[in-house]
């Protein structure tokens, strides 16, 4: 759905006929495109990193405690 709302705006603000009309604008256009998925990408990958630190953190100590509790009927 997203991929399409995307082409009926890009459809709107008159980017389709960009590429036939300029070669420079295409570039441009998929330069944009690329730096974007690299953001995308880049983000990701700090969200993921970012994520195992924080699972990193919890200790064996501190899990090894909440099995305990969760033994005995506590949470």
């Amino acid at each position: 759905m997203l991929g399409h709302a995307v082409l009926a705006s890009a459809a709107v603000a008159g980017l389709t006929a960009l590429p036939a009309a300029s070669q420079v604008g295409y570039t441009i256009l998929r330069v944009a495109g690329a730096l974007y998925l690299v953001y995308l990408g880049a983000q990701s990958l700090a969200d993921f990193v970012r994520l195992r630190r924080s699972a990193a953190a919890d200790t064996p100590a501190s899990r090894s405690a909440g099995v305990r509790r969760r033994r005995r009927g506590r949470r």
